[in-house]
């Protein structure tokens, strides 16, 4: 991916959220089938990352019955796996890279859920819209991404050890100011350093505007997708 992160994908692609319910059906379809094709074409057995209750996924009822069915379902306190890797209804940093640790080596497609705006992680990776077919656009401002990764290069001991803290008390008010949203730095800081996801200390830090940000996407819609 990059000097960042220690993780290699082979492919990247994503749903981008639709509140339309027809096309959100579809979406699953889409991602299912492209997951299913980069598993038979890599010869290996297909992951379902979710964040609990695997057995649930794999019920008849379930949107990604077909998928879950023949895949591996690792929950956020299963066993892990390896694999082409599906997300859906990624409604959290730390399902998204989860879902990156299992597609280590492989590919991996991503549901957005709009609890976790995904467009800035996907211009970072170059993921393929299955919507579209084409790469996603980015409209990130390329200075302020270079200093999203000059953060990320300070977390290495994690948001809590000094250089960590003292990066995100002074640099994240000033990506704000400049214009960065929220949901471009975390899509960002995910892509580059999954790593350092840490929800709580992000927050932490976050100023007054990308909390507004945070309350108001949040209260919009926080139901996970199943």
């Amino acid at each position: 991916m990059n000097m960042y992160s220690p993780l290699t994908l082979t492919r990247v692609a994503w749903v981008p959220w639709s509140w339309d319910p027809d096309e959100a059906r579809a979406a699953h379809q889409r991602s299912m089938d492209w997951a299913l094709e980069q598993a038979a074409a890599a010869g290996a057995t297909p992951v379902l990352r979710v964040h609990s209750h695997a057995h649930d996924w794999t019920h008849r009822t379930s949107s990604h019955a077909r998928y879950a069915q023949v895949a591996t379902v690792v929950t956020d306190r299963g066993r892990g796996a390896r694999g082409p890797t599906l997300v859906p209804g990624a409604h959290s940093m730390g399902l998204v890279a989860g879902g990156m640790r299992c597609a280590n080596g492989f590919a991996l497609v991503v549901e957005e859920h709009p609890a976790l705006p995904l467009a800035g992680w996907a211009a970072e990776l170059g993921a393929v819209n299955l919507r579209t077919g084409e790469p996603a656009e980015d409209h990130r401002n390329p200075e302020l991404v270079e200093r999203v990764r000059a953060l990320a290069s300070s977390l290495y001991n994690g948001w809590s050890s000094l250089p960590g803290s003292a990066a995100a008390k002074h640099r994240m008010p000033e990506l704000a100011a400049a214009g960065l949203t929220l949901a471009d730095f975390v899509g960002t800081l995910l892509a580059i350093a999954p790593q350092h996801v840490d929800e709580k200390g992000m927050l932490k830090w976050a100023p007054a505007q990308w909390k507004t940000e945070t309350e108001t996407r949040l209260a919009r819609n926080t139901d996970t997708a199943r």
